[in-house]
């Protein structure tokens, strides 16, 4: 029987008893269903068949036998061939076709010869000529051009000495430009850590944990309040009758000088104890590791720069004191005599440390450093006021009154005192880590 291809219009010839089953166009490959039923039924190609309204153009005829050989099997599986080999064949180019692979090393530049633009090509573009993008005109391309190599030795010496130019370790200009910003930069930011506040202030309060220390602030608060005890009691000692008045004087005699004698004693103990806190303090030490020890003729010779310099700072405040005595304004001495003492105090002991020598209170190399590095001074001087006002507070309640209250007022003055040596040791190691060197104690 034949049918007709709804797809292409083709004529195909099919034999009976593949009516009601389904095969490929041998012409375009499009799937008919072969009208009718099986052999015993009639057969739907004795009904007409429609043609399609819009037929596609034929393609040239084939012999309707070569169409009928073969059985429905030998057909289908014809049909299924051909669809393999379709695909196959449009694949086949991509899957032989060798990929290149080109990386920016093998990429060159080249310029116009009309405009001067730089154009960058390929090795395999040479010979040929390109159209430049900005006039137009066609650029011959050269051959790539030719690298020099270093002979074998000297590429190898240069692949281990960063300095020699190897690809591994030289260092461009560019690099270097990179690296000196960084360091630069890494420099003012050690400096600005180095002057923050909280750097200054790391740790100040750590030598407070040692037990000796504690020991060492109650020693001295009871050592000032006996002192003042003694002195108030010298200053009091009276005798109602007139003919032992000489003893009452004697009496009073003896006991100031023991007052004296404590007094002195404990501001000898105050310097040892200060300049032990200035020291360790200054060498980056957060607790005390060199107290001063009973032995009083152990203790460091260094003291006499503690001694000289508070005398030297204290001076002029105890003169200015008298002086508003003379005028009739009293009771300033201790005050006038703490401001100044406090104010050039690191001042002097700096100077004497570097110059090693106590005949010279002032050295340019002190004074320097407040204009160099201000950040230091301003932050110990802040702490100072701070620290004075407390400490004048605790020795007039340790003057003025015994007992509990001036036990409190004199360690609280104690306490006043170490935080002020600690301040200036502080002080002393940051003026060292920035080249500004006081001179330590071996």
């Amino acid at each position: 029987m034949r049918i007709t291809c709804p797809s292409c219009g083709g004529k195909v010839k099919l034999p009976p008893y593949q009516a009601g089953q389904r095969c490929g166009c041998p012409r375009c490959g499009a799937e008919i269903v072969v009208p009718g039923t099986s052999s015993s039924g009639p057969l739907e190609s004795d009904r007409p068949v429609a043609e399609p309204p819009s037929p596609k153009p034929k393609q040239p005829d084939r012999p309707d036998d070569a169409l009928a050989v073969g059985t429905p099997r030998a057909t289908a599986a014809g049909n299924a061939s051909v669809a393999a080999q379709a695909p196959a064949a449009e694949a086949s180019p991509r899957a032989t076709a060798k990929r290149t692979v080109v990386s920016y090393e093998d990429v060159y530049g080249i310029s116009c010869q009309v405009c001067q633009t730089r154009l960058h090509v390929r090795p395999h573009q040479a010979g040929t000529s390109i159209k430049c993008p900005d006039c137009f005109s066609q650029v011959p391309v050269p051959p790539p051009p030719k690298r020099k190599q270093l002979p074998r030795a000297a590429r190898s010496a240069a692949l281990d000495d960063p300095s020699a130019g190897g690809p591994t370790g030289v260092q461009t200009e560019t690099q270097k430009l990179l690296e000196k910003a960084r360091a630069e930069l890494e420099r003012a930011e050690a400096q600005e850590r180095e002057e923050s506040p909280d750097r200054f202030t790391e740790g100040l309060f750590d030598f407070l944990i040692d037990v000796r220390s504690a020991v060492w602030l109650a020693v001295l608060a009871c050592w000032f309040s006996v002192a003042m005890w003694l002195t108030r009691w010298a200053m009091s000692f009276q005798i109602r009758e007139e003919e032992q008045a000489s003893l009452s004087q004697t009496l009073s005699l003896i006991v100031g000088l023991f007052a004296v004698g404590c007094l002195l004693s404990f501001l000898v103990a105050i310097a040892a104890w200060g300049w032990a806190l200035v020291r360790d303090t200054s060498e980056g030490l957060r607790k005390i590791a060199r107290w001063p020890g009973v032995n009083v003729l152990a203790w460091d010779r260094d003291l006499r720069y503690v001694f000289a310099a508070g005398i030297v700072a204290g001076f002029p405040g105890a003169m200015v004191g008298i002086l508003l005595g003379w005028i009739a304004i009293k009771g300033l001495i201790l005050y006038t005599a703490a401001a100044t003492l406090a104010a050039l105090f690191p001042l002097v002991l700096l100077s004497m440390r570097q110059a090693d020598s106590v005949q010279v209170p002032f050295s340019e190399g002190a004074w320097g450093s407040i204009a160099e590095h201000p950040a230091p001074w301003n932050l110990t001087y802040l702490m100072t006021i701070v620290l004075v006002i407390l400490g004048l507070f605790g020795t007039v309640t340790a003057i003025q009154h015994g007992g509990l209250l001036g036990l409190a007022g004199a360690l609280l003055m104690a306490f006043c005192m170490a935080m002020y040596f600690r301040t200036v040791g502080r002080l002393f190691g940051h003026l060292d880590d920035q080249s500004v060197e006081p001179r330590r104690a071996s």
